[in-house]
């Protein structure tokens, strides 16, 4: 009887693993989820890095596409400061940077002695080193090196004194990272109704891509999803990361034209200012083209409100 346990136990771990692995595994998992912990962590371990904390670049995030984000973009684009659109966006570069930083999420990793500093140099072929480390606050700067060399680089050729980007697929875990290698960085959140976004989106023939190749978002749930994920953690973080958080519909409006302004602290442009360009041609779907099938709106408005009602309630959009 007790062979028989022992060996329905060891088959068990040949095909589903050992308790103790699942346990940490779940445990892992889970604590990955708090982006926000490894952001704290890393601050502590990589302390002063003079390099990130000269720069203050400006940071555009929008909730998903057709939301004003080129507007805002551009009325905070001046003489001496660019901001860059989007740029790259299907080699998403922030995000992969960013995801080198959730490991940190796990305590314990990495262990102390993998950093050079902690060895004696001396006969390091003599010593095992198979997991070696240059320090935290080198791995940081190699970012920042990165972020230098690709946008920053760029602008100052182009005659631009500061810079900034713009991005529609930015989450909140973006801003902490970005937060982390730039401290003096500006933080701008900008939502708009989603009804509205999506009328727009899809008159635009829906087929931009929220992460290339695999997820192309091509449906009222998949817009509303991303909506209400962005607009939910843009209201409840951006404070994480001292950012500005503004509906698009308010950017007419002088008294937020003024907070903004006193928020980034440089002068930027009137909003009435902005002259109107007309867009590509628009690639109108079967349905759109034909306003009598009444039913397929009711349906898309559906789904839609499925997925944002409840945050776009929270501000105070009428769906």
């Amino acid at each position: 009887m007790v062979e028989a346990k022992k060996t329905i136990r060891f088959m068990l771990n040949t095909f589903y693993g050992t308790p103790g692995a699942n346990e940490f595994h779940s445990r892992t998992f889970q604590n990955s989820k708090n982006f926000y912990s490894a952001i704290q962590r890393l601050q502590k371990l990589s302390l002063n890095n003079k390099i990130i904390k000269e720069k203050s670049p400006l940071f555009i995030f929008s909730a998903g596409w057709r939301s004003g984000s080129t507007f805002l973009q551009r009325i905070c684009t001046t003489s001496d400061r660019i901001i860059w659109g989007e740029p790259y966006a299907y080699s998403e570069p922030f995000q992969r940077m960013r995801d080198q930083v959730t490991p940190f999420t796990n305590l314990e990793w990495p262990d102390t002695h993998f950093f050079a500093s902690s060895r004696s140099l001396d006969s390091l072929n003599q010593q095992w080193i198979a997991n070696l480390y240059p320090e935290i606050s080198e791995m940081l700067s190699a970012h920042c090196a990165y972020i230098h060399y690709l946008f920053e680089k760029p602008a100052l050729r182009l005659g631009y004194k500061s810079w900034g980007i713009k991005e529609v697929r930015w989450n909140m875990n973006t801003a902490l990272y970005l937060k982390l290698i730039f401290p003096e960085a500006k933080f701008l959140f900008l939502v708009r109704n989603p009804r509205n976004a999506w009328d727009s989106y899809k008159r635009r023939g829906k087929h931009w891509f929220w992460s290339w190749p695999d997820h192309m978002v091509k449906t009222p749930t998949q817009f509303g999803a991303i909506w209400a994920t962005l607009a939910k953690e843009f209201a409840e973080l951006h404070h994480l990361v001292d950012g500005f958080l503004v509906r698009y519909e308010d950017l007419k409006n002088s008294d937020t034209f003024n907070k903004l302004q006193s928020y980034l602290n440089f002068n930027i442009t009137k909003p009435k200012d902005i002259s109107l360009i007309g867009t590509s041609k628009t690639n109108y779907s079967a349905y759109d083209k034909d306003r009598s099938i009444k039913f397929v709106q009711y349906i898309e408005n559906f789904q839609l409100r499925l997925k944002v009602k409840k945050i776009a309630d929270r501000y105070g959009y009428k769906l």
